[in-house]
């Protein structure tokens, strides 16, 4: 298909942009190889293949190979791009976490129980870990939401947060007084 014949879905925009490096690669990739895994697309928008497409744009290719489907759902188009992202990025556990986080949290009303559970079966984590991931939420600044959205590791940014809230109580010497 015409690469000036399409657009990004807005789908695209739940999941975290490669960092530089890694997209450095995907281009030198595509330049070699070309585009291995066509680009996801409905009514010629981008559901899946963000990266592959903008790759494809800076090296001037003007065709890209593409699947295309038709008349899907907005859960069908979810489950779809989270399953395709979720097999072929390199997406950290807290990432996969903090997207079906924010597509329950719009779509469903459910305990905190419940919606730990169910989230730690889609992003295909235990629930310890969904629980961690809710307390950065919860009690993270927005810089440190966003160093888990760019693939900061879960343990790292609780470990901040908790310290943060809890600072070391300092220690006082005593001195030892001998009679």
């Amino acid at each position: 298909m015409k690469i000036k014949d399409l657009e990004l879905h807005k789908i695209v925009e739940k999941y975290p942009v490669m960092q530089k490096k890694e997209f450095e690669v995907l281009k030198l990739s595509i330049k070699k190889k070309g585009i291995s895994v066509p680009l996801v697309i409905m009514n010629n928008k981008i559901l899946d293949g963000r990266h592959r497409y903008l790759a494809a744009k800076e090296l001037g290719i003007k065709d890209v190979p593409v699947e295309v489907f038709n008349d899907l759902t907005e859960i069908e188009i979810r489950d779809l791009v989270d399953s395709r992202n979720f097999e072929h990025r390199h997406l950290t556990p807290g990432q996969r976490i903090m997207i079906v986080f924010g597509q329950l949290s719009k779509t469903k009303k459910i305990s905190k129980g419940q919606i730990a559970n169910e989230i730690a079966v889609r992003a295909s984590v235990n629930e310890k870990t969904v629980r961690r991931t809710l307390y950065i939420l919860n009690n993270g600044i927005t810089e440190e939401v966003e160093l888990l959205n760019s693939g900061e590791t879960i343990n790292k940014v609780h470990s901040t947060i908790k310290h943060r809230l809890n600072p070391p109580k300092e220690k006082v010497a005593i001195k030892d007084r001998k009679s």
